[in-house]
C-alpha cells in the first residue's frame, strides 16, 4: 500500500490509476473525489479491515451476497465446519438494530440488496 500512495503523490498517471481503485470500491462519482485527497484516503484504506475480512468480504459478493462464515476451502471447512462447504449465517438470529446502507453509484450494494437483507 505505501507504494501505491507515493505513486498517488507523485505521478500523474498513477493517480488515475488510484482514482479508478477509489471508483471500483466506493462507485463511480467524478464530481464527488477530491484527487488531492487520494494519497490520504489511500494512505488509511482500508483502515480497520484485517486481509482475512476483505477476503471474505469478496467471498461473499462471488457468492452472490449471501452472508456465509469464512469459506476455507473443502478440506478447510471439513475441519473447521463439518461439512465441504461454509455455513450461512442465521440472519433472524440477529436480535440487535441494523442499519443498511448504500450509495447511488454503489457496485456492490442497492435498494433491493439492502431491502433483502432486511428482511431476512
Amino acid at each position: 500500500m505505501d507504494v501505491l500512495v507515493y505513486n498517488c503523490r507523485q505521478f500523474k498517471f498513477e493517480k488515475e490509476i488510484c482514482e479508478q481503485v477509489i471508483f471500483l470500491v466506493c462507485g463511480f462519482d467524478k464530481l464527488q473525489l477530491d484527487k488531492k485527497m487520494l494519497p490520504d484516503i489511500l494512505a488509511h484504506a482500508p483502515a480497520g479491515s484485517s486481509t482475512k475480512t476483505v477476503i471474505h468480504y469478496a467471498q461473499e459478493i462471488r457468492h452472490n451476497g449471501d452472508f456465509m462464515q469464512f469459506d476455507y476451502g473443502e478440506k478447510g471447512n471439513l475441519a473447521q465446519y463439518g461439512k465441504s462447504t461454509p455455513p450461512l449465517y442465521n440472519l433472524s438470529s440477529i436480535n440487535v438494530p441494523a442499519y443498511f446502507m448504500y450509495g447511488e453509484n454503489d457496485w456492490l450494494a442497492d435498494e433491493k440488496v439492502s431491502s433483502t437483507s432486511k428482511r431476512k
